[in-house]
């Protein structure tokens, strides 16, 4: 039996936050493993038919590979307002995330100033912290010299 969140008036930062914590729960019980929450998120009537919360979910969730598995209600029961999400493993915490989110950014080359631009909002700390994490061993980011600028690229 599926666990029911309904992200419905949230923004995408509280139905984010909400999701990760109903996916934790879900993983926290003794039958965690396979079980599953269904989100329900509207299917965009009021936006032109694009639920917001709704892409961002389903782009969110193709993004975690094999920590979960998710079905579109579309392909489920024909109502495109939920998502099915099956857990299989814990979600990855703020810093993982951040640091796969730059090495997804850094597959063409990118400068300091526009990795800290497209992360702003994890604030600059935490960006520093994790281009130099992902320059370590092994460095899955490479630091080089382009022109006059230092310049990071996905390994």
């Amino acid at each position: 039996m599926a666990v029911e969140l309904d992200v419905h008036g949230l923004t995408w930062a509280e139905a984010l936050a909400a999701f990760k914590e109903a996916y934790a729960s879900v993983l926290q019980q003794p039958s965690g493993a396979g079980r599953a929450v269904d989100v329900i998120h509207g299917y965009g009537s009021t936006t032109e038919g694009r639920s917001v919360i709704k892409q961002r979910l389903r782009g969110y969730l193709a993004r975690q590979g094999a920590r979960l598995e998710y079905a579109p209600g579309e392909d489920l029961d024909g109502n495109p307002g939920h998502t099915l999400v099956t857990a299989v493993r814990s979600l990855p915490d703020d810093a993982e995330e951040l640091e796969e989110r730059i090495l997804d950014y850094c597959q063409r080359p990118r400068t300091k100033s526009e990795i800290a631009g497209e992360f702003r909002r994890y604030g600059a700390p935490k960006v520093q912290q994790a281009v130099k994490a992902l320059q370590t061993q092994p460095p899955l980011l490479r630091k080089f010299t382009k022109g006059k600028r230092d310049v990071y690229q996905t390994v």
